[in-house]
């Protein structure tokens, strides 16, 4: 949707195209580009605006400069491209998606009395909306974090690993956002950048290095949860093996005792012979064995506390 707006004393006020000092596309396809063909912007770098994976860069041309951004994107629920063309007095943004911030500016239109101006409210903008998803994502880890405690379920681990990767992600989309905007501090005269608007810049700066590091502390939290899933899931396993072990001593003596009284000697043959196998009380003899057996053992692992 194609809207344009000019730079007035009252705020922001719609206007024609070739009037405006902005112009806003947003849900924009390549198809497009014939809508803003007057504005003598080149076709490749309209299609950088809508690349998903393009870095975030400055691209200086004869007539404009490119500034690419990374912006949060609810519906991708990753970070996607938005594309700011900056002429002398205009200003061209271009993004995939719907861009709720637009409604924002224009209806707090305040301190915006320029081109710069506008430009250091839309970054603005666009750092706001990597808080907003570092907000959720917090929500996100401590869920995890009370959950890892008490389950260990696949589920659990699923929605750590894809908490993870958006973290990778907004990382990524957050240093390069700084690194342009650093880039544009340092060369302050060629975007015609006052003191105060380097302030300014420099304050939103700031606030990158900051979501920066709170997403790092969020991937060290993960991090950590999954070596406590993977403790959990091996001190499960030896609780496991550890009954398997008692069952099977259980059985242990007890089959001992039947597989020597089915050896196969002939107690007529000799005295030593198992003579139990002629005696009328044998069977319950070893059974009686067997049942001794069992109780040593358990009363064993009672006094050991192994169960």
């Amino acid at each position: 949707m194609l809207k344009s707006y000019k730079i007035g004393s009252r705020g922001l006020n719609r206007t024609e195209l070739n009037k405006s000092n902005w112009v806003h596309l947003d849900q924009a396809k390549k198809n497009n580009f014939d809508d803003l063909k007057d504005l003598k912007i080149r076709k490749r770098d309209f299609d950088s605006c809508l690349d998903r994976s393009e870095r975030s860069r400055i691209v200086i041309r004869e007539n404009y400069s490119l500034i690419l951004l990374k912006i949060n994107s609810k519906k991708e629920n990753r970070s996607v491209t938005i594309g700011i063309f900056l002429f002398d007095k205009k200003i061209i943004t271009i993004h995939e998606f719907a861009c709720p911030f637009v409604l924002d500016i224009v209806n707090h239109p305040e301190n915006i009395t320029s081109i710069n101006s506008l430009l250091i409210r839309l970054i603005q903008e666009i750092t706001k909306t990597f808080f907003v998803e570092t907000n959720r994502l917090q929500e996100e880890v401590n869920k995890i974090e009370d959950r890892i405690g008490t389950s260990a379920s696949k589920s659990v681990l699923e929605k750590l690993f894809r908490v993870r990767k958006d973290l990778v992600f907004l990382v990524r989309s957050i240093s390069g956002n700084r690194d342009v905007i650093n880039s544009m501090i340092s060369n302050a005269t060629m975007f015609r950048l006052s003191k105060l608007e380097k302030l300014d810049l420099s304050e939103i700066h700031t606030d990158q290095i900051q979501l920066a590091e709170t997403m790092a502390i969020y991937r060290e939290i993960l991090s950590n949860a999954v070596e406590i899933y993977n403790s959990k899931i091996s001190h499960e396993m030896n609780k496991i093996i550890q009954r398997l072990t008692i069952v099977g001593s259980f059985i242990l003596l007890p089959t001992l005792i039947a597989s020597i009284y089915g050896m196969n000697f002939k107690p007529d043959v000799s005295p030593y012979n198992m003579p139990e196998l002629n005696w009328k009380y044998g069977y319950i003899f070893s059974l009686f064995l067997m049942a001794v057996s069992i109780i040593g053992t358990y009363s064993y692992f009672r006094i050991k506390k192994w169960i």
